[in-house]
């Protein structure tokens, strides 16, 4: 008899959300998989602060708010939560 091999756990997203609070890394949440998030690199982060800078002005005489970094996004029609940049 053979045994059918168990797929990856698969997490609610209540569950994600609860250990992303108590964990010292982001993680990313899709369609009940998490998956650790890779440290940015310098070049990432030079493009980053720039493009932050833009949008800043960009948004300033506007209704809108642009974020640097760690805001974490849900994307209901996907099932996923992630931290774009």
């Amino acid at each position: 008899m053979t045994q059918a091999l168990a797929g990856p756990k698969l997490y609610t997203p209540a569950e994600y959300l609860a250990l992303e609070d108590k964990s010292r890394h982001k993680h990313e949440y899709f369609d009940g998989e998490i998956r650790a998030m890779a440290g940015a690199s310098y070049n990432h982060n030079v493009i980053s602060f720039n493009l932050s800078g833009l949008l800043y002005n960009t948004f300033l005489q506007s209704n809108c708010q642009a974020f640097a970094i760690n805001m974490k996004v849900r994307v209901e029609a996907a099932n996923t939560f992630t931290y774009p940049d």
